[in-house]
């Protein structure tokens, strides 16, 4: 049974809270704080009977790349790939298909790029989609893509069937031109839940088909039953969430960073603070940005002013170290509505 976002909510919320109550002999400062939140977050496990899914590696992990990269050529040969962990940068396929096919130590040792898309993040984009210039990692979606995400499907697929999802979601991605593009986890890697991400525009009119046609095109045994915390889990395996508002990170991080705010800086405070307190200072912090009491997985617009300057520098302090970045990275930055 898929587990609702307000339950496993409070899951997070009572582990972050056993976490800063006493995250051991030295206070940790925003950084690692925040770091060690999501981290919680990332291996929230509410289900710890399932078998935790394993990577591929060695000769299962070379051809499954091979085969996301056919696949996600299959209906458009031009079809681009960004790879997260390489600075975003777009993959080079044909050069990456040669370092598959002939691995080492039967063939030339893989290149930089196609050694580190084996466990990245790999982010496919509708067809159409162009460089701004021929070297470039910035992109231009095409014309009938072009709008600004609110909200995400994730869908926890296995690391043995991420190639099927891309042969699977292809079509759905260009059919729906509210589909701004899908990010899959390499098949090297297997720690996280939402493992599959669509994000899109999420309209009245078009998001109960795109939901439809993702929970149809994907099978059940290619799915683990269980998801991240937070999102609302509509089927074992499949989750819905709000993006967080433009300058506020991930979605996990956003909410980690929230947590992370939400506990006392004064050490009398936190001294007498119960589980119960700090749920509620939970529940307020996420209220102040935007975010529904008892549904989580929303993020509704932010109040007016959204938060004091107070807690806005906090904020933004919090991001920029966690991001590894100067205190001051984001003093100026402020959180904007989707």
């Amino acid at each position: 049974m898929p587990r609702p976002s307000y339950q496993s909510y409070q899951d997070f919320v009572r582990t972050a809270f056993a976490y800063l109550e006493d995250p051991g002999p030295i206070r940790p400062d925003d950084a690692l704080a925040v770091s060690d939140l999501y981290h919680l977050y990332s291996n929230y496990d509410s289900r710890p009977w399932i078998a935790a899914k394993v990577p591929l590696a060695g000769v299962p992990l070379y051809q499954a790349m091979i085969a996301f990269i056919n696949n996600a050529n299959n209906t458009d040969p031009n079809r681009i790939i960004r790879v997260q962990s390489d600075k975003w940068r777009v993959l080079d396929k044909a050069a990456a298909l040669i370092h598959y096919n002939n691995p080492p130590p039967g063939g030339p040792g893989l290149s930089a790029q196609a050694q580190t898309a084996m466990t990245s993040y790999l982010h496919v984009y509708p067809t159409g989609t162009q460089r701004r210039s021929p070297n470039s990692k910035h992109l231009i979606a095409p014309q009938n893509h072009n709008y600004v995400n609110n909200w995400r499907i994730g869908i926890n697929v296995v690391p043995g069937s991420i190639a099927a999802a891309v042969l699977a979601l292809m079509p759905i991605l260009d059919a729906n031109r509210h589909i701004g593009h899908i990010k899959f986890s390499a098949p090297g890697t297997a720690g996280k839940p939402d493992s599959v991400i669509i994000y899109l525009r999420k309209r009245t009119a078009t998001y109960g088909a795109i939901k439809a046609a993702v929970q149809q095109a994907i099978p059940v045994v290619n799915v683990q039953a269980k998801f991240s915390p937070m999102w609302s889990e509509f089927a074992d395996g499949f989750g819905e969430a709000a993006e967080p508002p433009k300058n506020g990170g991930s979605f996990g991080t956003y909410r980690c960073i929230l947590a992370y705010l939400a506990y006392p800086r004064s050490a009398s405070s936190a001294a007498t603070l119960s589980p119960s307190d700090y749920l509620a200072r939970v529940d307020q912090t996420f209220g102040i940005f935007g975010i529904p009491l008892f549904e989580p997985q929303k993020q509704g617009r932010l109040p007016s002013p959204p938060y004091n300057s107070s807690i806005r520098k906090r904020f933004m302090r919090a991001r920029a170290l966690h991001k590894g970045k100067p205190t001051n990275h984001f003093h100026k930055t402020k959180l904007v509505d989707r």
